[in-house]
């Protein structure tokens, strides 16, 4: 009988029963050759085990058949960045693939976390390489094609349930008037609107906005901002004052809101239809979690063109696949569901998934269509194993990682004392525990070492910010008995070759073809071989001509803004023409990054100030609080620092007001007044156009432009007498500006606003002519309410005189001579732009000073 060398106390239990016992150890290893082998032994020895067990760490390699020198031995490569060692693996599995005969299914890549499988997988994919990932790595309930189909069943549950809720209240509480037999019928909820109400206080603005950028969804960032501009703009018409998370919720819940206001958003349309359907299923007689999913998933309208994009291939074709299989493993687990627990409704379905602690349905690489590299972690590589197996990510800290888990709450101390006991638990010191975990990382990269049966390559990365592991000498040592130049050198750092594709080769081809020091005959061949590649059957992308970035023609030369009609300037973007045009166009565009909490508190602190223009601090801060909510944003510690400093900003506000009534014996004329001034330039015309966020009256009786800051940061003083923007604002007072604004508010003209929130400007546009100054101003004002200083900090620019006059003229002629053609000037000021992935910039992506930019642009 065979005893396993790991259970040594077996052979005791066993003796008495069958007799005398014979131990045999199995002494030679034949799943791995000698150079592998001897590898995983330097792993395996550095963990502690029982004595009995050491025999069996230093198995007999089988005896070579053919030459010891044709044995692979272990590699350890290093690479100068994470995107370069993948770009390695790449070559080499293509390598061993095309040119060796090695089979994809034959080759494996072990990583040690997840996070570095997703990241390679990507690389790899986008190499031309197939891959697959193993089971157990993703739950089906995380996948992003998974998740709008559960908060959609979530939202619809949680609707019902209100609504029966307020059912039970009413049955609980009758109202005395309506028992009485003349007293009238009570209007139903959907008549009064009150059904709504209990939908939306089920549905945040947030859950909206995933629900509608979601992969069902589909909605872009820009697609976000125009529904809010659209359903704003209505509501303003309509005489309401609901901010546009509210309009936002409603339109999902609500199919009636978009038709009122116009609104023809797909992705809008689609979410607000899938609800309405899970809505009608739910009712049904034996609604189940299944079929109230495929309710959604029917009215979704998705599955057709996903389904065509799966078999069109390409990176779009695998992630349309992976969403196909993953509503697929969602209707799977939803039927099992319904057959272990028979009238289980929806919610018991999302409490199964909720509380599941392993997951139960993976998106496993069940049946790949063919053959393909699996990339997997130790974990997963157990009991498995390849001829060819690459070991990537070998970095200082990262593997081994033996940072000590579960320190934030002790989880690690209270299990050890509920299976040891406490007096054991007590006695684990940091240095014991730091120990265990790091055997922990020498168990797992030793199953990584052991997979492979004839060749064991490991990879990482050497720069200024990372280092290899010391793992990476387990596996090859740099010692020079094995490499004779470790005695004179450090190990080198490689860079990845050119990857084995017709993708790779054409674009060496194309670089060869456009450099100025290839020879003539070298460019000569690479034409050929370009027209060879764009001429086949089965022509290759990027060889012809007319697909190159460099050589296409511009979509456009027309002029951005019509030739015949003024240039549209605003004072708050004078500074950014300045510095630089192509970051206005991207702004004027609506290009720009969505904006940011800090922003959206920003434009909170604005509107309160301009309900409030004389309130108190108590009084502001009363209206912070009872308007936070409409920034939808999250409860979180941030978003209490983000209250708090509204609150700061909105108390410094009302220091200002009083500052300037008593100090500065300045009075307020308006808020948020429009204006717009035609200023006659040398080429073209400019429109000014903007608002003023206060207009004040100093003693003198001359106006006073004052502009709420509630950034961070402030221009330096020096800079302040040519601040563009408070130049131009003084030059529209100039031109009356001041005092036309005042006589529209006396006429009372309340007009509505534009989908910016904006009032459009009066009609008739004033002028500011080469005479001299028929109206002096008297300065602009910038209130700094975001910099963070005990008193409230104003910036004061004087009057505008005759010689500033003509310094504003010239300013913003300047302004509309940059912005009237169809090119735009990219510009970097010192100190905005430090190379690093183009800060400063709106858009660096189109910049040709940036990184991003370059390969676009040449």
């Amino acid at each position: 009988m065979l005893a396993r060398t790991c259970c040594a106390d077996s052979t005791t239990a066993w003796a008495p029963r069958s007799g005398p016992l014979t131990r045999r150890v199995l002494g030679t290893g034949h799943r791995m050759p000698a150079a592998i082998q001897l590898a995983w032994q330097r792993a395996a020895q550095r963990i502690p085990a029982l004595e009995t067990a050491l025999g069996a760490r230093r198995p007999r390699p089988v005896p070579p058949g053919g030459d010891p020198e044709a044995e692979e031995l272990p590699q350890a490569v290093l690479l100068g960045s994470a995107a370069q060692e993948a770009r390695w693996i790449g070559h080499a599995i293509l390598e061993r693939h095309l040119l060796q005969g090695v089979a994809l299914q034959d080759i494996a890549v072990i990583v040690r976390s997840s996070d570095r499988l997703q990241s390679l997988q990507r690389h790899l994919t986008a190499l031309g390489v197939p891959v697959t990932t193993s089971a157990a790595e993703t739950p089906v309930r995380d996948e992003s094609a998974v998740r709008p189909l559960l908060s959609a069943l979530r939202l619809i549950v949680a609707e019902r349930s209100a609504a029966q809720h307020d059912q039970e209240l009413e049955r609980e509480q009758p109202d005395p008037e309506s028992l009485r037999s003349d007293a009238p019928e009570a209007p139903r909820a959907s008549e009064t609107g009150e059904g709504t109400a209990q939908s939306s206080a089920v549905l945040e603005a947030h859950e909206a906005v995933e629900l509608l950028s979601s992969r069902i969804g589909g909605a872009s960032a820009m697609d976000l901002r125009r529904l809010r501009q659209r359903l704003r703009a209505h509501e303003l018409r309509s005489g309401g004052g609901r901010s546009s998370d509210q309009l936002l919720v409603e339109a999902l819940l609500d199919p009636t809101v978009m038709e009122d206001a116009g609104v023809r958003a797909a992705p809008a349309r689609r979410v607000a239809r899938m609800l309405q359907a899970g809505r009608t299923a739910l009712r049904a007689d034996g609604a189940t979690a299944e079929t109230v999913l495929w309710a959604l998933w029917d009215a979704s309208g998705v599955a057709g063109r996903w389904q065509r994009t799966a078999l069109a291939g390409g990176p779009e074709g695998q992630r349309a696949d992976r969403d196909l299989d993953a509503v697929v493993a969602l209707f799977g687990t939803a039927e099992r569901f319904a057959d272990h627990r028979p009238g289980a409704g929806p919610q018991e379905f999302l409490d199964f998934l909720e509380h599941q602690d392993l997951p139960m349905d993976t998106l496993a690489a069940r049946a790949p269509t063919g053959a393909s590299v699996e990339i997997m972690t130790p974990a997963t590589a157990a009991g498995r194993g390849w001829p060819v197996v690459f070991i990537a990510g070998l970095q200082e800290g990262r593997w081994p990682n033996t940072t000590l888990r579960g320190q934030l709450l002790g989880a690690q101390r209270l299990s050890d004392a509920v299976e040891l006991g406490v007096e054991v638990a007590a006695q684990a010191s940091p240095a014991t525990r730091l120990t265990e975990v790091r055997h922990d990382e020498l168990r797992q990269f030793a199953t990584a070492v052991s997979r492979a049966s004839r060749e064991l390559i490991a990879t990482a990365v050497s720069s200024e910010e990372e280092n290899p592991s010391e793992f990476l000498d387990i596996v090859d040592p740099w010692d020079p008995s094995l490499h004779p130049e470790a005695a004179h050198r450090a190990r080198p750092v490689h860079t990845a070759p050119r990857p084995p594709t017709l993708r790779a080769l054409t674009a060496e081809l194309r670089r060869v073809l456009q450099q100025g020091t290839a020879s003539q005959e070298q460019r000569e061949a690479a034409a050929q071989l370009l027209h060879r590649f764009a001429s086949s059957p089965e022509p290759v992308d990027g060889a012809a001509p007319h697909q190159w970035w460099g050589l296409l023609p511009l979509s456009s030369t027309q002029e951005v803004l019509d030739p015949q009609q003024p240039v549209p300037l605003s004072p708050s973007r004078l500074e950014t023409i300045q510095r630089s045009p192509l970051d206005w166009y991207v702004a004027t565009a609506r290009a720009e990054e969505a904006s940011d909490a800090a922003r959206s508190v920003g434009t909170l602190v604005h509107s309160i100030a301009e309900q409030s223009p004389e309130g108190t601090g108590d009084q502001l801060a009363a209206q912070i609080h009872r308007r936070w909510r409409e920034l939808g944003l999250p409860e979180t510690w941030e978003s209490d620092l983000l209250k708090e400093r509204a609150e700061t900003m909105l108390r410094r506000f009302a220091q200002y007001v009083i500052q300037a009534r008593k100090d500065e014996h300045r009075r307020l004329a308006l808020v948020e007044g429009g204006f717009q001034v035609l200023i006659h330039g040398r080429a073209r015309d400019a429109l000014l156009r903007g608002r003023v966020d206060r207009l004040e009256i100093d003693d003198q009786g001359r106006f006073v432009v004052v502009d709420l800051k509630t950034g961070r940061s402030a221009p330096a003083t020096k800079d302040l007498p040519e601040h563009p923007q408070l130049l131009a604002y003084q030059a529209a007072l100039a031109a009356g500006a001041g005092q036309a604004m005042v006589e529209e508010q006396q006429r009372g003209i309340r007009q509505s606003t534009d989908a910016e929130g904006l009032k459009p400007e009066p009609s008739e546009p004033l002028v500011l002519r080469e005479e001299p100054l028929q109206h002096l101003p008297g300065g602009a004002l910038l209130v700094q309410l975001g910099v963070d200083r005990v008193n409230v900090s104003t910036q004061l620019q004087d009057g505008l005189t005759e010689e500033g006059g003509v310094q504003v003229r010239e300013l913003v002629s300047a302004a509309a001579d940059l912005v009237a053609g169809d090119r735009f000037l990219a510009s970097h000021t010192a100190g905005s732009n430090t190379g690093h992935g183009g800060i400063g910039c709106s858009l660096p992506e189109i910049c040709p000073l940036c990184a991003e930019g370059r390969q676009v642009t040449e």
